[in-house]
C-alpha cells in the first residue's frame, strides 16, 4: 500500500508540473497582450508630451513585447524640428520601470535601453546641437528619465563628417531640467575620452570631470569657428576638470 502511495504521487508530480507551467504561460500570454493594447493606445499621447520636452519630432515604435520589469518597443526615431536640426534612430528599444530607484528619488524612474542607435548631430543657426525647450514653469509630471547606451551608438558630427561610438549611462531629470551624465566616446584611431558630470540644462551649469586618452586635436578643429589658416595638432592625455557657471568657462 506505501509502495502504491508513493507512486501514484510521483505519477501526479508531472501532471502538476505541467499545469504550472502552463497556468504561468497562459498568464504571461495574457498579460503580454494587455500591456500591448495599453501601450499602442498611450502612444500617441506619450509621443506628443516627449516631444515637446524635448523639442524634437518623436516616433515611438510600435510595441514587441514584455521584458523584466519593462516592454520592448520597434524601431523609433526623432526628427529636426524648429531650431533643431539633428536627427537619430534606433532598432529597438526596451523601457523598464525602476521600481527602487522611483522608491528611492519618490518620483517614477524611466529606463531606456536602445539598441542599433544611429544619430546625426547638427549645428543650428545659433552653433549649437540641441537647443532645450524653455517651458513655463516646472512640468506637473515628475518622470525621470535613465538612458542607458550598452550597446554602442554610432554618432556623426555634421557636416564635418566625425564619426565616433558612445555609451552611456545618463539620467535626465525632466521638470528639474538637470542631468547627470557618464559618458565614453570611441573615436577608432583618434583616441577616446571619458566625462562624467551634472548640470542644467535651464541656467547652463555644468560640473565635470574629464579623462583623455590618445586623443588627436586635428580632427576637431572644423568645430570651432577658426580662421581657416589656422592649424593644429597633437595628442592630449591625462585629466581635466571643466566648468561652465553663469556663462563662464574654465577648465583645470
Amino acid at each position: 500500500m506505501g509502495v502504491r502511495n508513493r507512486n501514484l504521487k510521483l505519477n501526479k508530480l508531472p501532471i502538476f508540473t505541467f499545469l504550472l507551467l502552463g497556468g504561468g504561460l497562459g498568464g504571461w500570454f495574457c498579460l503580454d497582450k494587455a500591456a500591448g493594447h495599453i501601450f499602442e493606445n498611450v502612444r500617441p499621447k506619450i509621443q506628443m508630451e516627449l516631444s515637446k520636452q524635448i523639442g524634437q519630432e518623436l516616433l515611438i515604435g510600435s510595441y514587441r513585447g514584455l521584458r523584466l520589469w519593462g516592454i520592448a518597443i520597434g524601431p523609433s526615431k526623432f526628427m529636426a524640428k524648429g531650431s533643431n536640426y539633428s536627427t537619430g534612430k534606433v532598432e529597438e528599444m526596451t523601457i523598464k520601470f525602476a521600481p527602487f530607484e522611483s522608491l528611492f528619488n519618490l518620483r517614477t524612474v524611466a529606463i531606456l535601453i536602445p539598441k542599433g542607435t544611429n544619430i546625426n548631430l547638427r549645428k543650428s543657426d545659433d552653433g549649437v546641437y540641441w537647443s532645450p525647450v524653455q517651458l513655463k514653469g516646472k512640468s506637473k509630471r515628475k518622470i525621470d528619465i535613465r538612458l542607458k547606451i550598452n550597446d554602442p551608438a554610432s554618432i556623426t558630427l555634421l557636416p564635418q563628417n566625425i564619426n565616433f561610438k558612445a555609451q552611456t549611462n545618463t539620467l535626465v531629470k525632466l521638470s528639474d531640467k538637470r542631468i547627470h551624465a557618464d559618458l565614453k566616446l570611441n573615436l577608432h584611431d583618434k583616441g577616446s575620452f571619458y566625462i562624467s558630470g551634472k548640470g542644467s540644462w535651464d541656467s547652463l551649469n555644468l560640473v565635470s570631470r574629464a579623462r583623455f586618452s590618445k586623443l588627436k586635436i586635428n580632427p576637431f578643429i572644423p568645430l570651432f569657428n577658426l580662421s581657416p589658416s589656422f592649424t593644429a595638432d597633437g595628442i592630449v592625455n591625462g585629466k581635466m576638470l571643466l566648468s561652465l557657471k553663469k556663462g563662464r568657462f574654465d577648465c583645470k
